[in-house]
């Protein structure tokens, strides 16, 4: 989807990606994950999560100064990398022109043969772009709805949230 979008963004400015199935998702959060962007001069930034089991969410990996490196989804992880607890929620800032080179530059050789735009982090991070993570404190927030379930735990949320 954001490949057959690159064409109409402007090259001089920034873009927010974000997955569509995160309702419950502030508009301060997106503004806060934005400001970040702008003031870090960072090609990227990253909306985070923290918790104590990611689940089938994509793992954060940073070396030992705490930079991000990657993102690895899942499916493709290691043991190791499983057991790290920050997650990526699917949400992105990007400078638009750093983008569209990264989208450039992605495979499909993955265990699900198909283009993640997580892939663009190493990326940027392998050509000397700095990349950021923001964290939410809110795993809520940032809950995916896919199934019936999931759809009536987000209404629970949004319902103790008082929308």
């Amino acid at each position: 989807a954001v490949q057959c979008a690159a064409p109409r963004l402007d090259p001089e400015g920034h873009c927010v990606v974000l997955a569509g199935d995160v309702p419950l998702l502030r508009p301060g959060t997106v503004r806060r994950l934005v400001d970040e962007t702008l003031e870090s001069g960072a090609a990227a930034t990253v909306l985070t999560c923290v918790v104590p089991d990611a689940g089938a969410y994509g793992r954060i990996i940073k070396d030992s100064g705490g930079a991000l490196r990657r993102i690895v989804e899942a499916r493709d992880a290691t043991p190791e990398e499983l057991a790290v607890g920050e997650y990526n929620t699917g949400v992105f800032c990007f400078r638009t022109a750093d983008l569209i080179e990264a989208l450039g530059s992605l495979k499909t050789d993955n265990t699900q043969g198909e283009y993640y735009l997580t892939d663009t982090v190493a990326y940027l991070v392998g050509r000397g772009r700095r990349v950021e993570a923001v964290a939410t404190s809110d795993p809520g927030e940032v809950v995916g709805i896919n199934t019936l379930d999931e759809l009536a735990a987000a209404t629970i949320l949004l319902t103790e949230r008082g929308a």
